[in-house]
């Protein structure tokens, strides 16, 4: 399981930037692990579906950012 208390630092200068909007995030970092919001989706009773997935690999600069163990949160082993 991740660690709560650990701090993402971002791997490149490209990966700053994209973690860098305030608004319509994409990438943010939720317990310790870095997410990326895959897709957003309103549901037939008017709500927001939103489908996220740990990042393993810097879209960007390829470096592996975690682990699968540090990645797994607490959705378990993936």
């Amino acid at each position: 399981m991740s660690d709560p208390e650990k701090s993402f630092e971002p791997c490149c200068k490209d990966m700053t930037t994209a973690m860098s909007f305030p608004a319509g995030r994409h990438f943010f970092v939720e317990n310790g692990v870095l997410m990326l919001t895959v897709a957003k989706a309103i549901l037939k009773d008017g709500s927001e579906g939103i489908l996220e997935h740990p990042v393993r690999f810097c879209p960007f600069c390829g470096k592996r950012i975690q682990d699968r163990s540090e990645s797994a949160g607490p959705w378990g082993q993936q």
